[in-house]
């Protein structure tokens, strides 16, 4: 895997593997963001890999993360929730494009059901083809091998940096 010029974020980059692999990739010319429960750790690794800008470090406690984590998606399932007993839904599975809205100028309001034409299961593998821009555009280019953007996306990935 070619690793030049791509940010890697290397967990444990304090000691033993995670900084083993924080060295390697830096060695190898990536950019890396080290987090490690250690800030002393971490300085060490920085020491030893005078990489300048090239190394970024952060103290961070994974555990703490992780709780953080659960509690954000906890919260947000207590929202999703809200929102379908005020809609008057029982089930996430009852939610369709009618019940979303955007507006679409500072006086009007449609549902996203009125906005765009919604596919039919098997529409696409029976190749009735929507006119829509995306679907004409880039199905042509779409694999069931991978998930892969297609080459004309790519191309316009190259050049942009994280």
């Amino acid at each position: 895997m070619k690793i030049q010029d791509k940010v890697l974020v290397v967990t444990g980059a304090g000691n033993g593997v995670g900084r083993a692999v924080a060295l390697e990739a830096l060695r190898r010319g990536a950019r890396v963001a080290g987090v490690d429960i250690s800030q002393a750790g971490l300085d060490e690794t920085a020491a030893l890999a005078a990489a300048g800008d090239d190394l970024w470090t952060r103290q961070l406690d994974v555990t703490d993360k992780a709780t953080r984590v659960h509690n954000f998606h906890q919260n947000t399932l207590h929202a999703l929730r809200d929102l379908l007993c005020a809609a008057g839904l029982e089930h996430p599975g009852e939610l369709g494009p009618e019940h979303i809205l955007r507006r679409v100028s500072p006086t009007e309001v449609r549902s996203i059901g009125q906005l765009y034409r919604f596919l039919s299961p098997g529409d696409l593998l029976s190749g009735k083809m929507p006119v829509h821009a995306v679907f004409q555009q880039f199905w042509a280019g779409a694999r069931t091998d991978s998930f892969d953007a297609p080459a004309q996306v790519s191309a316009l990935r190259i050049g942009k940096s994280v």
